[in-house]
Parts: C-alpha cells; structure tokens; sequence
C-alpha cells in the first residue's frame, strides 16, 4: 500500500488517493451527502411557515395562521394563508406555495408552487427566490435548469440568504449556470461559513486543502474541519482524521486520526471505514490486528469504496 510502503515506493500524495481524502473525485461524492442535509434544511427551514425565525414580525393576520397551522388544523391554515396570499401578502404566498410543494392538505402541485414562490420572489423576498433556486436546480416540476437555478440563487445569495450562498459556491465551483470561478466560489462558501452554515465550511476546507481558488492551506483546512467534524459532520471528521495521519496542518497524531475515522465510519462513511481498515491492517495509532482491519475493508467494500476489493486482495498476498 501507498501510505504504509507495501509492495511500492512510499508516497504522501498517493496516500491521500488510498486514505479517501476528499479531492475532486471525494467531493462530488460530499456533494451528494451535503444536498442531503440541504434538502432537510429546506424542509424545516425555506419551505416550513411554522419554522420562520422572524415570524414575530409577520402580519397579525399571517401570525393567527401559522398558530392555527401549529394546531395541525390544515384546512382552516391552507383557507387563511390561501386568502393573505391572493391580497399579497409575500410570506403567506411562500407557505402556501410550500403546501403545494409537499401536498399538505393540498393535492401536490409543483405548478402552482412554483406560481406563488414567483410572487414573492418578484417582490424581493429572498426565500422565495432561493425556493425556486431549489427547485430548478433538482427539478421539482420543470425540466432541471442551471442557468435559471443560478439566477434566482444569486437574487437570493445577493440579500444575504445563507443556504444561496452555499450553492452559490457550489453552481460557481463546477461551472453550473455560469462560468467555472473557483476564486468566487471560495468567496461564496467563506459568505456561508461566516454564518456556521457546515455544508459551506466543509467545501471551503476542501478548496484550502486542495489549493482550489485560494492558495493551499491544511492549517486552515484542520481549522475548518474541525469546527464542523465537532458538530458530527461525518466527511469533516474523514478529512480531519486524514490531516492528522499524513501530519498536514496539524502535528501527526495517529491515534487522533484514528478516532475521527471511526467517528465518521460509525455514520457510515465509507473512505473512514476504509481509512480504519488500513490503520489496523499496519497497527498505525493502534494494536494490529488484521480480522479488524479486514472487517472494517468488506464493510467498506460492500458499501461501494471503490479500492476496498483491490486492498484486500492485495493484502492477502502479502501473507
């Protein structure tokens, strides 16, 4: 193996490639875990009325609506916020777009969804705008559109809206709706991070330790990492745990990246179990111990890790 010099000349870059470190190939893979955790983000936070944070500054009106929404009473919060929304009221006409949406006490209706977040995206409302971001980027209703994704995105990402400003950096990282420009995606994902948002803070780590838009800095990235690994962001801790095996922006320490690997593959991310089975497999941090190393590779394998199969056999010809 690369990093523990079995059978080939031992090489720090390879070893990232074997541990899982999260470079272009890892992270268009994080993207799909982070669009996981947005997609619950918008769940509770863009698409629910119940759950807006300045709901004390809403209309009366708006006000004893959510109440009655709160009471789980559908139909008479649907009828009241179905009224304020038709006199133009922006935030009853995001959450009744958001009852279509999800087909709460309305029959599911992406048309009509995304007529009612129109509404309150022309007059400026930023979760409207980030709304309808959402749903051209995955195609709720429409045909999936990039360009338009990016613009209302931007209109939203430009007022502040935190979770625009993550796909902000994401559309700008990978050239979707716009031109490829790492230098603004960094400047997107750093917009985001400063709020704790972690999806941003985990891509902005990557770009430092990747030297993507910025110039490299694994101390840096160990800081970012961290932040977030702390949280329980699983692909945060993989990273960290791999900083700390190669000694990059941080004082080696297997042990510690030992426990971060078994912090992230204990949610199941597949390059820390991957990571572990290397460790013990060379007793690096721990006690060899090859039916450990060789348990945490096939849980590894059979999770999709695209070297498992290979490393396994290649250790079996080491005996």
């Amino acid at each position: 193996m690369h990093y523990a010099g079995l059978g080939v000349r031992k090489n720090i870059d390879e070893a990232a490639k074997w541990f899982g470190f999260a470079a272009e190939k890892g992270d268009r893979e994080a993207v799909k875990w982070l669009e996981k955790v947005e997609r619950q983000r918008a769940a509770g936070l863009a698409f629910a009325p119940t759950k807006d944070p300045g709901l004390n500054e809403k209309s009366a009106a708006y006000r004893d609506a959510i109440d009655v929404y709160d009471r789980n009473e559908l139909k008479n919060a649907f009828n009241r916020l179905h009224h304020l929304a038709e006199r133009g009221d922006a935030d009853a006409q995001i959450a009744v777009g958001m009852m279509y949406m999800k087909g709460i006490h309305a029959e599911r209706d992406y048309a009509k969804a995304i007529g009612w977040f129109r509404k309150a995206a022309g007059n400026g409302f930023a979760r409207a705008q980030h709304n309808l971001g959402l749903i051209y980027r995955r195609g709720f209703g429409v045909k999936e559109d990039h360009k338009e994704a990016f613009k209302w995105f931007r209109l939203a990402a430009l007022q502040g809206n935190t979770s625009a400003e993550f796909y902000m950096g994401i559309l700008r990282r990978d050239g979707q709706g716009a031109s490829l420009n790492l230098e603004e995606a960094v400047k997107w994902f750093q917009k985001a991070t400063d709020k704790k948002h972690p999806g941003s803070t985990y891509n902005l780590a990557v770009m430092y330790a990747n030297g993507k838009g910025v110039k490299r800095n694994y101390k840096k990235a160990a800081d970012l990492y961290q932040s977030v690994a702390e949280t329980g962001f699983p692909l945060a801790q993989n990273n960290l745990g791999q900083l700390y095996l190669n000694g990059l922006g941080v004082k080696q320490n297997y042990l510690t990246a030992i426990n971060w690997f078994t912090r992230a593959a204990l949610q199941g991310e597949i390059n820390a179990q991957y990571n572990i089975g290397l460790m013990f497999f060379k007793g690096l941090g721990v006690k060899k111990n090859e039916a450990v190393a060789f348990d945490w590779l096939l849980r590894a394998k059979k999770n999709g890790h695209p070297n498992a199969d290979a490393t396994l056999k290649r250790m079996n010809t080491v005996h």
